[in-house]
């Protein structure tokens, strides 16, 4: 291709990527103002379920603690209540209705992955499953969807009793039978099956708690209703044994009984060694360090105290003895000058397969998380072989994340913590033996392992669900 058809086509592309921009922001332009002008305009429902029995006058009795007060679309935003309606065609065939805030392959990351990967294995037990995309549009093109949940369960064929629904536009109902069963992915997602439970059956739903949510908003509406989610009804399975242990400690919700605590299914996450593995022919180039940064989507991953710790980190001359690039993946950021002549550029998306890669031929990972959950990224580059700064909260301490592999360091949330293992980190990047023994994970090497004592729970839970009227 010649340099001006290669101009060209450039032009083309950008076009295209400008014009579904526009529309997209259009879109949720007018959607925001409507939600604005909709909870302005109106209060929203109250919702009793079961109907309240007759006072002993014959009259009504009024709607008392159990009753579901259903906000108006926009109030609680992004816990806004689904619009759903009960078919009566549907009654027969009760369906799991897996809640996650979006259904589209640039949103797949570790937390709906290991969602995905845990209902397709139950979808392929008999359970009937139903994916709701409910905080962003569902991508049009599902094929690249369905051939990412069969590559994640290791199940190759589309399974007839799955389902991809999008009910992020709230003025289209989803159906949904009245004996159906909910889970909830996230706490929004929580909340909205706490407005749905009125519609059906079931009073109980499954919940997969994947951090301690609340630390993701400041102390708000947002983090109120967020905190509240652990103490409704449900069959937890909690994301990573350092979770639990911190869900209990601290008496979130029902944590705090030991009954309730004890039935919760724990996920040890898998690092699949068929994608994160010491690579021995990763090509020649600079050293990488790769940041993961989220200023936008995630702001426990601490993105400005990132930067400020590789700054100092510079100012120290940690990269000066080799070469050096410097990038950002995760959301889009401009290039930001670190010092010395360094750059932190931002790293174009990858899907899955790329993303492994990516880790594989990094020497160095900044992955900050201010919550009681490692992540994910932590332990893949781990697996790599490559060294990683992380950051120590309260369970999560640097013992227990180096146990897990040397190759992780964990220095208290701060500029100066972080920046001098930055420059620790850059000073070992030569001892590859080091790196490929801390390779070697304390976690399960495969999602099979890893969902092979939660799945049975899972199942027995959705049965159980539906007996709990």
């Amino acid at each position: 291709m010649s340099a001006w058809h290669r101009v060209v086509a450039r032009a083309r592309s950008f076009a295209l990527e400008t014009k579904g921009a526009a529309r997209r922001f259009a879109h949720r332009t007018h959607r925001l103002v409507q939600l604005v002008r909709g909870w302005q305009q109106r209060p929203g429902t109250l919702v009793v379920a079961p109907a309240p029995a007759p006072a002993a006058n014959g009259a009504g009795a009024a709607a008392g603690p159990g009753a579901v007060y259903v906000p108006p679309q926009g109030l609680l935003t992004p816990a806004d209540p689904l619009h759903l309606r009960v078919d009566a065609q549907l009654s027969a065939t009760p369906t799991l209705n897996v809640l996650l805030p979006g259904l589209c392959m640039r949103g797949m990351s570790g937390g709906p992955n290991t969602i995905l990967n845990l209902t397709y294995r139950m979808a392929a037990q008999g359970v009937p499953v139903r994916y709701l995309s409910c905080s962003a549009d569902m991508d049009a093109d599902t094929a690249p969807l369905w051939a990412h949940v069969q590559a994640l369960a290791g199940i190759p064929r589309r399974l007839p009793n799955v389902a991809f629904v999008c009910a992020h536009d709230r003025r289209k109902a989803v159906a949904i039978g009245a004996g159906d069963v909910f889970l909830a992915s996230a706490w929004w997602t929580a909340q909205m099956v706490k407005y749905a439970l009125p519609l059906v059956r079931p009073q109980r739903f499954l919940y997969v708690i994947q951090d301690y949510e609340p630390v993701l908003h400041e102390h708000s509406t947002s983090h109120a209703l967020a905190a509240e989610t652990y103490g409704l009804d449900c069959a937890p399975i909690v994301n990573h044994p350092l979770l639990l242990e911190y869900l209990v400690r601290h008496g979130v919700g029902r944590f705090a009984d030991p009954a309730f605590a004890a039935r919760a299914a724990v996920i040890d996450p898998a690092i699949d060694r068929q994608h994160f593995f010491v690579d021995e022919h990763r090509p020649a180039g600079p050293r990488r360090l790769l940041f993961y940064a989220r200023p936008r989507s995630a702001a426990r991953n601490l993105f400005q105290l990132g930067i400020a710790a590789l700054q100092r980190a510079a100012a120290l001359g940690a990269f000066e003895q080799q070469a050096w690039e410097f990038l950002a993946m995760g959301d889009p950021v401009e290039d930001i000058a670190l010092g010395r002549g360094h750059v932190l550029r931002h790293a174009p998306w990858r899907d899955f397969a790329g993303y492994a890669a990516q880790m594989r031929h990094a020497d160095v990972l900044l992955s900050l998380m201010l919550s009681p959950h490692p992540s994910y990224p932590p332990l893949e580059m781990a697996a790599c072989g490559g060294l990683v700064v992380t950051n120590a909260y309260d369970v999560k301490s640097a013992q227990r994340l180096t146990a897990l592999s040397p190759n992780i360091a964990a220095p208290a949330p701060t500029i100066e913590a972080v920046g001098d293992a930055l420059a620790l980190a850059a000073a070992r990047v030569g001892d590859r033996a080091a790196r490929a023994a801390g390779a070697r994970l304390a976690a399960p090497a495969s999602w099979a392992a890893a969902l092979a004592p939660v799945l049975p729970y899972a199942i027995a839970a959705f049965h159980d669900c539906r007996s709990r009227t």
